[in-house]
């Protein structure tokens, strides 16, 4: 079990995981400023699910492509109000659906929206922090605080998370830069140890998505790795444009910090701790995600677990 995470059975007292969950709610927005940050992005998305359409329907055909190959368990790392996914065509698609993440309230809004059969498919296990650090983290300047990078490196990197059998299907919906974001909100890019930190948060986010899986089990990392803040043009270019200038971004070091999408398949195809678990897939081609004011740029990297 995941230290701060508790699982609701949906169909088994979600009335009052719902109450608890409007508590843990209140005494986080106000005793931590990391998880209140990601609480209150969930928030501020909510509404925006409808222009959300597009990116949905992308995220969707990887992840029903993914469980044709027999996936009857899913996980979705991230899921916050699940804008990313149609959790009622995931039902059908699922004997078994894990959602994760670290607003727990987020969750069980999109999941109220299923039939009360459906619902019996899904486990929510919330207030979970997938880096393993973020308390840590919170901690870095504090006068009681004792923790140095030195240690939050080897947390990140030797942290253990268990939700339960392994999945068919191991989803991270544009989480990893959720992860380095809340690194880059507490350190400041100009530490010695900044970037060790990073690599170490998403190194192991990419071994745990391959940790997850069931043999042959499918692993989708599908991340953002531009906005229009730093690319403008991304906002008016077309489905056939995106991938010629995200050939450009990238060359001209125009990407989130530790999500060069090229980089993350070397990661896969050349790390010896991953290529022991899982085979490297594919990078798919980039799609754009319109969230309202901001748009990104995001691609899927898929890994396969060795039978």
């Amino acid at each position: 079990m995941i230290p701060g995470g508790h699982p609701c059975r949906y169909g088994h007292n979600a009335i009052h995981h719902s109450y608890v969950s409007c508590c843990l709610r209140r005494l986080v927005m106000a005793d931590d400023p990391i998880r209140s940050e990601h609480i209150r992005r969930n928030d501020e998305t909510l509404s925006r699910r409808g222009v959300m359409s597009s990116h949905r329907d992308h995220v969707m055909s990887h992840i029903l492509n993914a469980g044709r190959n027999g996936g009857q368990r899913l996980c979705i790392l991230g899921a916050g109000n699940c804008n990313d996914v149609d959790l009622e065509t995931l039902a059908r698609a699922f004997d078994q659906i894990t959602l994760v993440d670290i607003d727990s309230i987020a969750i069980d809004r999109a999941v109220e929206s299923l039939s009360p059969k459906e619902r019996t498919s899904v486990t929510v296990i919330g207030n979970v922090d997938v880096a393993g650090i973020y308390d840590r983290l919170d901690g870095i300047g504090e006068p009681s605080s004792n923790i140095s990078l030195v240690d939050l490196i080897e947390l990140a990197n030797s942290f253990t998370i268990s939700l339960g059998e392994p999945f068919d299907v191991v989803c991270s919906t544009c989480l990893l830069t959720q992860l380095i974001d809340s690194v880059c909100m507490k350190i400041p890019e100009s530490h010695p140890q900044f970037v060790e930190l990073v690599l170490t948060v998403r190194n192991r986010h990419l071994r745990l998505i391959a940790e997850l899986l069931a043999p042959n089990g499918f692993g989708l990392l599908i991340t953002d790795f531009v906005s229009s803040r730093t690319a403008p043009e991304l906002a008016v270019m077309t489905a056939e444009q995106l991938p010629v200038a995200a050939m450009k971004w990238i060359a001209n070091r125009n990407f989130f910090t530790g999500v060069n999408p090229f980089l993350l398949r070397q990661r896969f195809q050349q790390s010896a701790e991953l290529l022991r678990l899982a085979e490297f897939k594919y990078l798919s081609k980039p799609w754009k995600w319109d969230i309202g004011e901001k748009k990104f740029a995001v691609c899927v990297l898929t890994i396969r677990a060795h039978a």
